[in-house]
């Protein structure tokens, strides 16, 4: 039984749950508290995700050059997203 529990599928298993339960507290925090219906954050892991998947593939970049790359990304099109959406109120804060 505890070879099931330290297996190579359970650890990828316990990442991955670990990285959405990261992201609900991040909507929590949007909806619950500020109740604004944001989906930047969302999209914000998708385009890190993205970037560190093609510079680790493309570009042959190690994982924490990759990483971090994906960090400076997302982080740029965070800001110019959110300096955006300060103006904007109601559903279109949303979009």
């Amino acid at each position: 039984m505890l070879d099931f529990l330290t297996s190579e599928y359970a650890v990828h298993m316990y990442t991955l749950v670990g990285i959405y339960l990261i992201l609900c507290q991040g909507y929590t925090v949007v909806f619950g508290l500020g109740r604004l219906f944001n989906l930047a954050h969302i999209a914000s892991y998708a385009l890190g995700a993205y970037t560190t998947t093609l510079l680790m593939m493309d570009a042959q970049w190690g994982v924490f050059p990759a990483l971090l790359g994906a960090v400076v990304v997302s982080s740029f099109f965070a800001v110019l997203i959110g300096a955006l959406s300060v103006r904007l109120a109601s559903d279109y804060f949303a979009i």
